[in-house]
């Protein structure tokens, strides 16, 4: 059976895992995420993430599925303050009664499986969060065959490096310029 931790106070342990949740840089060069939730947990132990640590309040007792959690996860596992465990959890009221440190997937195009009906779209530095919605709403149109789309103008937009694609509904303003793409401003 994995090690058991108690943390009941806010510790270097804890102040790592505080910084997993607001601190995008530290979750990178740790290569892990906190994981609240049951359903969300559930599938990340089902799929076989690797569970890390698994983080257990020291409220009343587990319920069965946190029982099952922790029996299938095989993870080590941390005792935790409720004072704590409700500020990792982001609650005010009860504490979520498991967490879950999870470590991030390689980086790498190889975990992917391609099958036949394989779709593939990629944002390389996009500048504003709306970008990825707009374009994740026409992917979806896209699969459900009530969009066509056009190639438009390829441009490099922002500094070197930060290249985007314009996509363009049919019908819009995709027609590239004469002479091919347009390349520059």
């Amino acid at each position: 059976m994995p090690r058991t931790m108690r943390i009941s106070t806010r510790n270097a342990t804890f102040q790592q895992w505080e910084a997993l949740l607001t601190n995008r840089n530290k979750r990178q060069r740790a290569g892990e995420f906190l994981v609240q939730g049951v359903r969300p947990i559930s599938l990340a132990v089902e799929r076989g993430w690797e569970i890390r640590t698994l983080l257990a309040s020291d409220g009343p007792g587990l319920s069965k599925w946190g029982r099952e959690v922790i029996e299938t996860a095989g993870a080590p596992r941390a005792v935790v303050a409720a004072e704590l465990m409700r500020e990792l959890g982001g609650k005010d009221e009860d504490a979520p009664e498991l967490l879950a440190v999870v470590g991030m997937p390689p980086d790498d195009l190889t975990r992917l499986t391609p099958g036949a009906n394989l779709l593939v779209v990629v944002f390389d530095r996009p500048t504003t969060p709306g970008n990825i919605g707009t374009l994740g709403g026409r992917v979806r149109r896209h699969r459900r065959g009530r969009h066509r789309a056009r190639r438009g103008p390829v441009r490099p937009e922002g500094g070197p490096g930060q290249h985007r694609v314009a996509l363009r509904a049919a019908g819009g303003t995709g027609a590239e310029p004469p002479g091919g793409p347009r390349l520059g401003r």
